[in-house]
């Protein structure tokens, strides 16, 4: 390990012998050292737990899923016990409590010598960062809202200089001025630290803020539900040429049933020529997440299917077809923005149209406003059902 600055000082006034090792790296003080022990917070350290965790687990009848190393199941009494972990942080989940307590007696047991296993149980959990609520009519919500108040709470007020605002954005959303004066240091480190804040927050409870990282409330957590039909519904928008490069912005909402627990906004890594060219590229973001998610749900021994909803009939037909749709327009296309169509042709999902009015995604692709902003983000936060809103989805024939 690598020790410099004031750690060197301090390691050498706890014992003088250490002097003759230090080295000088850019006129600073520098000290290497070999760990006996591992060290908690390093990356070693959490590798080597990992490594043990998962091997003891695997040497007790679990199954690692071979789509997210951090999840192991095994099948107790005929029902399935699920292991998630996050570092030494563990959630455990099967029908039986009784099963539960065995499987808590067997970690005390290997791991109880090293320091004190400290064990929550019931309908509410504190973890990481999130407090997870399971509701008795089988859904689950995500709430954050005392993270969100420390964030409002440490969050300069002169900053806000007395303004309100009935959203989160306006249509300025993707406007860049060249020309403006950097923030000053002190308001440029608050902005990083506010914008990682959301960002965390946005990757566990709030999935309705992922365009801009601007909208603080304490009163929204995110809702989750199973649809019985065991389906997925993707929705995949695209904004044509909105960034300053002229580069297009894709939005993917997946829902399970009530919420909607996958949701990306980020600009497109090539240049579109056309609007169906960008909803080609949008298609083709979502086609990994996609096919991760359908795989890891098998591992977990759930069979659900896909439906991937655009907007763009243009698109959906060059998805459907592959080259056979493609134009003079979109011929030049790398064939890379028709792996969806080969996702398609061997059943993996299916591709349907939806209106664009109720396009859930472009919430995730430009700054909506008023009725449609606020009936879209009761949609994505699980509060409303699609049905209960009004939105519908037509069959593309």
């Amino acid at each position: 390990m690598k020790l410099d600055g004031p750690l060197v000082e301090i390691l050498c006034e706890i014992d003088p012998r250490y002097h003759k090792y230090v080295v000088y790296e850019k006129g600073q003080k520098v000290l290497y050292v070999h760990l006996i022990k591992a060290l908690y917070g390093m990356l070693v350290s959490a590798m080597l737990f990992y490594k043990k965790l998962k091997q003891d687990l695997i040497d007790y009848g679990f199954e690692i899923n071979p789509y997210d190393p951090c999840v192991a199941n095994k099948i107790v009494n005929g029902k399935q016990l699920t292991i998630t972990w996050h570092v030494d942080d563990l959630k455990v989940s099967h029908m039986q409590p009784s099963v539960v307590t065995e499987f808590m007696d067997w970690v005390k047991k290997m791991y109880g010598q090293i320091g004190e296993v400290k064990i929550t149980r019931g309908k509410v959990h504190e973890y990481l960062g999130m407090k997870l609520i399971y509701n008795s009519d089988g859904s689950m919500t995500i709430d954050m809202s005392d993270y969100i108040q420390s964030m409002i709470d440490a969050f300069p007020i002169k900053y806000l200089e007395g303004k309100s605002v009935s959203s989160p954005w306006n249509d300025n959303l993707f406007k860049v001025d060249e020309h403006s004066n950097k923030l000053e240091k002190k308001r440029a480190e608050q902005f990083h630290t506010t914008t990682a804040q959301g960002l965390f927050a946005c990757k566990r409870a709030r999935p309705d803020i992922n365009p801009v990282i601007a909208f603080l409330t304490t009163r929204d957590s995110l809702t989750l539900k199973l649809s019985d039909d065991m389906t997925i519904k993707w929705y995949v928008d695209a904004a044509f040429a909105v960034h300053p490069d002229m580069k297009s912005h894709t939005g993917i909402t997946a829902i399970f049933g009530q919420g909607a627990p996958i949701c990306t906004s980020r600009k497109q890594i090539v240049n579109a020529r056309s609007s169906t060219e960008a909803e080609l590229v949008g298609a083709d973001d979502a086609a990994g997440p996609l096919l991760w998610t359908m795989r890891f749900k098998h591992s977990q021994g759930y069979k659900i299917k896909s439906v991937l909803y655009q907007d763009n009939k243009a698109a959906i037909l060059m998805e459907t077809n592959g080259r056979a749709s493609a134009g003079k327009r979109s011929r030049h296309l790398d064939i890379r923005y028709f792996f969806i169509y080969d996702v398609k042709e061997k059943g993996l999902v299916k591709i349907q149209y939806c209106p664009t009015n109720d396009m859930i995604a472009d919430d995730m692709t430009k700054p909506l406003h008023g009725n449609k902003f606020k009936m879209f983000r009761e949609i994505i936060m699980g509060r409303q059902s699609m049905k209960s809103t009004g939105v519908s989805m037509k069959k593309e024939r």
